[in-house]
């Protein structure tokens, strides 16, 4: 489908249409099934699938651009740094807005260990 739309759309078009439909649809629940528990197997797929898809909205189908190159240009998170950045959020979360006892320590030791002794 990305193939047969970008001969009517810019490469930036077909970002948007990437980003808002595959990797809507790819991180749907992410926060849930995309994690360190994920085996190596299915985090490879997910990378694989990750760059046909920027490939695609490049107009680049026989490899020629890099991975590294792809993050650069399509200023997109791989599935690996997406993983990191929800639980990253979640742990922030949890952290500010927990009325839990955990919280409640994080929140005392962190703000201990923040001060300058002086």
């Amino acid at each position: 489908m990305i193939r047969k739309l970008r001969r009517w759309l810019s490469t930036s078009e077909t970002l948007w249409v990437v980003t808002s439909h595959y990797f809507g649809q790819s991180h749907f629940c992410s926060p849930v099934w995309l994690n360190d528990a994920l085996s190596h197997s299915n985090w490879s797929r997910m990378t694989s699938q990750h760059y046909r898809v920027l490939r695609a909205a490049f107009g680049n189908y026989k490899h020629k651009i890099s991975c590294v190159n792809l993050d650069g240009l399509s200023a997109r998170a791989t599935p690996r740094q997406w993983s990191y950045s929800i639980t990253a959020k979640t742990a922030i979360n949890l952290y500010l807005n927990s009325d839990t006892r955990l919280a409640s320590d994080l929140r005392s030791n962190a703000y201990v260990n923040d001060r300058v002794p002086g």
